[in-house]
């Protein structure tokens, strides 16, 4: 049985471990969105962790566990804001903007990771060319929410008839192109402002035309609420 002392020291080990995979984790991703990742090196992030390569190998094995790592460690925390943000929508129109909403500010609110992984070249709106496990499982999850919402909205007449995946996938699409193009201008623009474009795009494209008026300004109410709970 292990004494108070050993359980301590366990203990310190712990957080200490923590600490450096933190550290870690954030100047590799700094470092992939800079330099991509066949331009990065391991030396490079130790020393921009403040550790040595003993320290930092000791929290990962290889690079790409690094790369994988950043990914899970956003991703998890995206989708659990979405689902938090999903909670009290009455309706699939709803539920569609305040994920968006909340998808939106999340990679604004991360812009190394935002430029991680808009350097990697792939299109979001495809499976396929997406780089690791961790992406792979988070993109089904969040296609699959998409396409049901769409469904949904769809049968509750505030988006006209369409392939739902067809629409989620293009509504994946409009948002690379939004927040590339933020980048792109020098991440100035306000993110609730970008928000705000994106939901009333999203409107245009899919809502039912004699519905327009009051899905945009329901959006509106939708957008504040998962704003408060981000």
């Amino acid at each position: 049985m292990a004494t108070a002392g050993e359980i301590t020291r366990e203990r310190v080990r712990d957080a200490k471990r923590a600490l450096y995979r933190d550290a870690v984790l954030d100047a590799a991703e700094e470092a992939f969105a800079e330099h991509g990742y066949n331009g990065t090196r391991v030396q490079a992030i130790a020393r921009a962790a403040g550790l040595s390569l003993t320290t930092l190998y000791g929290a990962f094995d290889t690079k790409r566990e690094m790369f994988r790592a950043v990914h899970e460690r956003r991703l998890s925390a995206l989708l659990a804001n979405i689902l938090r943000g999903l909670d009290g929508a009455e309706s699939a129109f709803a539920r569609i903007q305040r994920g968006i909403e909340v998808y939106l500010r999340f990679h604004m609110a991360h812009p190394s990771y935002l430029r991680m992984h808009l350097r990697e070249g792939t299109a979001w709106a495809t499976v396929d060319e997406l780089g690791t496990p961790e992406q792979t499982r988070a993109w089904r999850f969040g296609l699959r929410l998409m396409v049901a919402a769409f469904e949904q909205a769809m049968a509750e007449g505030a988006f006209v008839r369409d392939d739902p995946e067809l629409m989620a996938r293009t509504a994946i699409a409009m948002h690379q192109v939004r927040l590339a193009l933020w980048v792109d201008r020098g991440m100035t623009e306000p993110p609730d402002r970008v928000a705000g474009d994106a939901a009333r795009q999203l409107v245009r494209a899919f809502g039912r035309p004699e519905r327009l008026d009051a899905l945009l300004e329901q959006s509106e109410v939708e957008r504040k609420h998962a704003a408060e709970g981000a």
